[in-house]
């Protein structure tokens, strides 16, 4: 179970252009608080795993950051929960 020292970790899933997963892929890993963002085939076209301090530092990594990337079509964001 998480305690409140833990981190937060989410996958997020980015739908944009195929043509730029590429250029979405690399924007994502130099936003900090990515830790891994990979270029997918499949109904979603990147995939970014977020580590942050709480919520509402996800919320901004998401929404104020990836979100506002210029070729982002629509996020999915998965929030982990405790590892079995």
């Amino acid at each position: 179970m998480k305690n409140n020292s833990d981190k937060v970790i989410a996958f997020v899933l980015i739908e944009v252009p195929a043509t730029h997963s590429g250029g979405v892929t690399e924007a994502c890993r130099g936003i900090q608080g990515v830790v891994e963002a990979w270029a997918l085939f499949g109904t979603y076209d990147v995939i970014a795993k977020i580590e942050a301090r709480n919520i509402s530092e996800l919320e901004d990594i998401v929404m104020n950051r990836i979100q506002r990337l210029p070729q982002v079509k629509t996020t999915r964001t998965l929030i982990t929960i405790s590892t079995i």
